[in-house]
């Protein structure tokens, strides 16, 4: 890799308060792209970068073990799994540790069952939101929309693959959502819609692409209401539903609906579920029940930490299940009280305690949300609901 681009990275670890990706792609195995990887480590390492090795796979070549030489390396999760021990990446492990960076080998890894995360890129999706940069390899027949073709050209079948284009999408508008300003913030959100209606264009029967432009309007249409005038966050449940904006609900609502009766993918389930919040006059007549449905089948199909931890909450709102309840299924998922997610864990619980008459339990758990939450908006939205337990 060019000594520019190194050090256009090396800026950007610097100047970013949030974890940056960065892939060395190769169209194959064997062509270099750990061993890059691994350079560029140590040329990070000699700049004063604190680097570790989340997971390297090497495949028995020297030059590329030798590079291992002076990094440091994490210890890998051993987890057995019909009868034979699996040595995977423990993002946990990297979490706890927080180095300003880790190298993360074979992004589209499958981990094994009733790990984490289902695939190892969901796992650096953890790690980034923790605030770690991550340089990771791919190859191309791992991309979703190109494996067809590497098939077709070297006659290999892979079954390890990275969805793309719509991930990419839902990807920017999420940093846009988070974006520190509202000139970023606008523009993210605004280039990822606009990115949504290209890729329905282009794919104009699939599903996905339709729950995918589907759950970006529903969720701009509450864009408005998302802070009160002071700049500080408003929740779903005291937010001022008159300002939705309904042309974007309408369409949203088709979009999810046509979604939904083509496929239970993770857009269209996530636009079903979005529907519902935005066709609901109140937050008191919120279809509960339907809601936590929708997020039985994205558990399924996604069964990412946020995706857990949200459809836990919609079962405590949902009066077929409960506060008691689902209070006792969240204790029972400890991983989301380990990870990125914490803070928003710990929230969730605090509320359902309050709901349960605990209000003990629920100070208890707001204190360590706080605790645990880096961001300043979401520190005082959680400081106004421990206060006003007195």
């Amino acid at each position: 890799m060019p000594d520019s681009r190194a050090s256009s990275f090396l800026q950007m670890i610097r100047r970013s308060q949030r974890g940056r990706l960065k892939i060395y792609l190769g169209y194959g195995p064997g062509v270099g792209k750990t061993y890059q990887m691994l350079s560029e480590a140590h040329r990070l390492r000699a700049d004063g970068i604190d680097v570790v090795v989340g997971v390297v796979e090497t495949h028995g070549r020297a030059a590329t073990a030798g590079l291992l030489d002076g990094l440091e390396i994490l210890p890998r999760r051993r987890v057995e799994y019909h009868g034979i021990a699996v040595d995977e990446m423990d993002a946990g492990a990297i979490l706890t540790r927080r180095p300003e960076v880790v190298l993360v080998d074979e992004l589209a890894h499958t981990n094994v069952p009733g790990s984490r995360n289902a695939k190892r890129y969901e796992d650096v999706r953890e790690i980034l939101a923790a605030g770690i940069h991550v340089i990771a390899t791919l190859n191309v027949q791992h991309l979703e929309s190109l494996y067809n073709t590497v098939e077709e050209l070297i006659g290999v079948k892979v079954r390890e693959r990275l969805p793309d284009a719509l991930v990419v999408i839902s990807l920017v508008y999420t940093a846009g959502y988070a974006a520190p300003t509202a000139e970023t913030s606008g523009r993210l959100r605004r280039d990822a819609v606009d990115l949504a209606r290209d890729a329905l264009r282009v794919r104009p029967g699939e599903a996905e692409a339709s729950g995918l432009l589907g759950l970006l309007l529903l969720t701009e249409a509450r864009q408005s209401t998302r802070l009160d005038p002071a700049g500080e966050l408003v929740d779903l449940a005291t937010a001022d539903r008159t300002a939705w904006d309904r042309a974007l609900i309408a369409e949203g609502e088709s979009l999810a609906t046509r979604a939904l009766q083509g496929g239970i993918g993770r857009f269209a389930l996530q636009a079903g579920i979005s529907g519902l919040h935005d066709i609901a006059p109140t937050w008191e007549s919120t279809d509960w029940p339907a809601i936590a449905r929708l997020y039985d089948g994205l558990v399924a199909v996604w069964p990412s930490p946020s995706a857990r931890l949200a459809r836990l909450v919609a079962r405590g709102y949902s009066p077929t299940v409960g506060p008691e309840s689902a209070r006792l299924e969240l204790d029972a998922d400890d991983g989301l009280f380990d990870g990125v997610l914490a803070a928003q864990a710990f929230a969730a619980r605090a509320e359902m305690d309050v709901r349960c008459g605990d209000e003990l339990a629920g100070r208890a758990d707001y204190a360590e949300a706080l605790a645990r939450e880096m961001d300043a908006a979401a520190r005082r939205y959680l400081q106004r609901r421990l206060d006003a337990l007195g």
